[in-house]
């Protein structure tokens, strides 16, 4: 044991960096010698683990054993809460809800002596959504304010690939933590396939003519093959992500163009806008031409809608091309200088944006020939117009950034 010991006291003074914490404090080591004076304070920490945790543990312990012999069974509501999940019997039943309560307060259980009265057409309403659909999934979107339902929207069924794209998560994690890098790639490739194949579209489980006369006798929209609400909501918060990253980038731009004295540094030539204004009017026609589609897709005109989304595409990948011949035509690169960083990072970027609508839109016609989109269930769509309109805005501010940035005062 003594020499055990002193293996112990030897290793404490060879640890590496990596094995020791604050101010050289040695780590999963048990006890210290007397020169470093950690004695004191490591019997303090001992004395509380055994004299607070672990008493505190036991008496947790001794408390569920107690409990569950002699306590007395508890209400579905023995805390007299306010919200809803103290509303259904105890234990609940899988579903929930057999017919969803009718809310009209932020505490409804406190504030309502029921919770399945109300106006007569949403009584109706929450008892129809009880014993339909049957074939899929629904789900209800509510208004924030007043409760009132919005839509109904098919919700997606079981499926595997939520768990493989897990499992591509854990490979990153796993590469990073055992340091193979070439494994990283593995699971990116794996959480790709998976997300892809998670939302890959399928035809909804009812037809359009079902739907609307569900909208017709209750006035609230049927949307089986996904929210409208929620796609939206979830696109404007894309939006903000891309927004943020890109503003990031121009207060950048800016901060560095601030602080050189001269921008662009000594040795870069002065920038032809010729060719970068054709790229730009390329976009911004690709832009017009999905926002003309969407309206044409409206009006149940089909081949015009995919005329236009073929358009898009080839004007958008004309503008792609135009601007990466400019960016080759530059006399820097990106490791010369802070200026070329700048400039190829932000100019990266918003190819980049534009390149993902440029998938985004193949997806779109692709699903459109299969006949997936109409007058009627075009959500997709629509949220792709909304990104085409930010993606055209994000080109333009980025692209006057880096080349008109120069020219400001």
């Amino acid at each position: 044991m003594e020499l055990l010991a002193a293996v112990r006291r030897d290793q404490r003074h060879v640890l590496p960096d990596a094995h020791r914490g604050p101010d050289g404090h040695a780590r999963r080591i048990y006890t210290y010698d007397a020169a470093t004076g950690w004695g004191v304070y490591n019997l303090i920490s001992t004395i509380g683990v055994v004299g607070f945790i672990v008493p505190g543990i036991a008496v947790f312990i001794w408390n569920v054993v107690r409990t569950l012999r002699r306590g007395e069974r508890a209400g579905p509501n023995p805390w007299g809460a306010d919200t809803l999940e103290w509303g259904v019997p105890s234990p609940p039943a899988q579903h929930g809800w057999s017919v969803l309560p009718i809310v009209r307060s932020r505490h409804p259980l406190w504030d309502q002596d029921d919770l399945h009265s109300g106006d007569s057409q949403l009584v109706r309403f929450v008892h129809a959504i009880g014993d339909w659909p049957l074939r899929w999934r629904a789900g209800l979107t509510v208004g924030t304010a007043d409760g009132h339902p919005q839509e109904v929207f098919g919700v997606a069924g079981p499926s595997i690939w939520p768990l493989i794209t897990a499992g591509g998560v854990l490979i990153v994690f796993a590469a990073e933590l055992f340091k193979l890098r070439w494994a990283i790639l593995v699971g990116v490739l794996v959480c790709i396939v998976g997300v892809v194949a998670w939302n890959w579209p399928h035809p909804p489980a009812m037809t359009r003519d079902e739907e609307a006369a569900f909208e017709r006798r209750h006035g609230v929209p049927v949307n089986a093959g996904g929210s409208v609400v929620i796609a939206r909501w979830a696109t404007a918060i894309g939006m903000l992500f891309v927004g943020i990253a890109f503003g990031t980038l121009i207060l950048s731009y800016f901060y560095l163009r601030l602080e050189n004295p001269q921008w662009p540094p000594a040795g870069v030539g002065e920038h032809t806008l010729a060719i970068p204004a054709v790229a730009a009017s390329a976009i911004v026609a690709a832009g017009l031409s999905m926002r003309w589609g969407l309206g044409r897709l409206a009006a149940e005109r089909r081949k015009r809608f995919i005329g236009s989304l073929a358009a898009t595409i080839v004007l958008a990948v004309a503008g792609m091309a135009a601007q990466i011949a400019a960016l080759a035509g530059t006399d820097f690169g990106w490791t010369d200088h802070s200026y070329g960083s700048i400039f190829y990072t932000l100019s990266g970027f918003v190819l980049a944006v534009i390149g993902g609508l440029v998938i985004a839109t193949s997806m779109v016609l692709y699903w459109t020939v299969r006949g997936l989109y109409s007058s009627r269930r075009h959500a997709t769509v629509a949220n792709a117009v909304r990104f085409w309109t930010a993606g055209v805005f994000i080109w333009l501010l980025g692209f006057a950034t880096v080349y008109l940035g120069p020219l400001l005062t």
